[in-house]
């Protein structure tokens, strides 16, 4: 069956996306997203559970929404695309695609084909970077531009627009599927709609904004508080005094450390971020490093999970059509269907470890919505 597939997070789900979901709809076909589900890429709690917001992507449109595991939404760019990429890839996705300021697939790709092959004078001018001190979107950037000053444009526009860096990881992580379907690229401006502004106006006691936010959004979560992070901090406050090492991953420059240093003289969330932020650290990376330190993502369970790169399918909502493509995508692949979530043996020792995180990551949002106990097992998937 030919469908076209994205990655999402629906963090709520707003205006601009319902834009990407009718560019993804325009060939007529099936239409699969892969969302991101109690936590997002940038370490924080989704402010909807994953049903109330596949149910809200259903009814505008999707047909079919798969979860992205927890492992795979709380990595860095790179990492968030393997996985959602080669989950698309496997399902057997013949179009993908995905909104960015820059549409031109040639600068993307060819930007994509030297971070993944990093020629020893773009490596060389990236260390010098990391070794400055900035993060590694600016640390890329300055390389980029120091061995290629011809392509200031075009570098300057994909590294400095997040949408425009993921697509280009995108990109990496298709090619390294061997992933051979179209792209498809909806210009999406810097200006749009900024679901950012809309989490701050849930965040301050509003609600969500009409103007904004469609209606089949405000529908699904009617009624329903939004999720918010702070009792992260005093649980990581807790922690930092109860165990001795996390042993974050991606962590060569002391972030454990220094974390730790923060939650001694500060126990709110915001205050421990404000402590520990620095040029190197960027508020994402520190929400999601206090993300794994909860969830007990360490090095190790890191390296095995990105070198083996278990996955599972898991369905969060579906209408008529997208159960068809469901079957025909459980036919043909070689992933594992999680229909009876309750029933699931996980064949492998990573399959199972990625298992075991998901429902960490489930306990723990419990205890930030209030919500009842053991809902990846028994919440079903929402028929449209």
């Amino acid at each position: 069956m030919n469908f076209t597939g994205f990655v999402c997070e629906y963090n709520p789900f707003h205006r601009g996306h319902l834009d990407h979901l009718d560019f993804s709809r325009g060939t007529g076909g099936p239409v699969l997203a892969v969302m991101s589900g109690c936590f997002v890429q940038r370490g924080e709690p989704a402010v909807y559970d994953p049903w109330i917001r596949a149910k809200a992507a259903v009814e505008a449109g999707c047909d079919l929404v798969l979860l992205l595991p927890a492992f795979y939404a709380l990595q860095p760019a790179e990492w968030f695309a393997r996985g959602a990429m080669s989950l698309l890839a496997r399902s057997r996705a013949e179009r993908v695609t995905f909104g960015s300021p820059v549409t031109d697939t040639d600068t993307l790709s060819s930007l994509a084909r030297i971070l993944e092959e990093e020629p020893p004078e773009y490596s060389s001018a990236l260390g010098a970077a990391l070794k400055e001190g900035l993060p590694w979107p600016a640390a890329a950037q300055k390389a980029l531009l120091t061995v290629y000053p011809d392509r200031e444009a075009s570098i300057r526009t994909v590294l400095g627009s997040a949408n425009a860096t993921l697509g280009l990881h995108y990109l990496r992580a298709l090619e390294k599927e061997g992933w051979k379907g179209e792209i498809g690229i909806l210009h999406r401006p810097e200006t749009s709609v900024s679901a950012t502004e809309i989490r701050a106006h849930l965040r301050n006691g509003g609600t969500l904004p009409e103007g904004l936010v469609p209606a089949v959004m405000r529908e699904a979560a009617a009624d329903k508080r939004p999720v918010l992070p702070d009792p992260l901090g005093p649980l990581f406050a807790y922690l930092c005094g109860t165990k001795e090492a996390f042993r974050l991953p991606d962590d060569p420059e002391g972030l454990e450390a220094r974390l730790r240093k923060a939650a001694r003289s500060a126990s709110s969330w915001e205050g421990i971020l404000t402590e520990a932020k620095s040029k190197r650290h960027t508020r994402a990376r520190l929400q999601r490093a206090v993300l794994h330190a909860l969830l007990g993502v360490d090095a190790d369970l890191c390296a095995t999970l990105r070198a083996e790169l278990p996955l599972f399918i898991l369905p969060l909502a579906m209408n008529a059509k997208g159960a068809v493509l469901l079957s025909r995508i459980a036919e043909e692949t070689d992933l594992p269907v999680v229909d009876r979530p309750a029933a699931f043996r996980p064949g492998t020792d990573a399959l199972s470890a990625l298992w075991d995180l998901e429902s960490r990551a489930f306990d723990l949002y419990r205890l930030l919505s209030g919500g009842p106990a053991g809902q990846l097992f028994t919440r079903q998937a929402y028929r449209g």
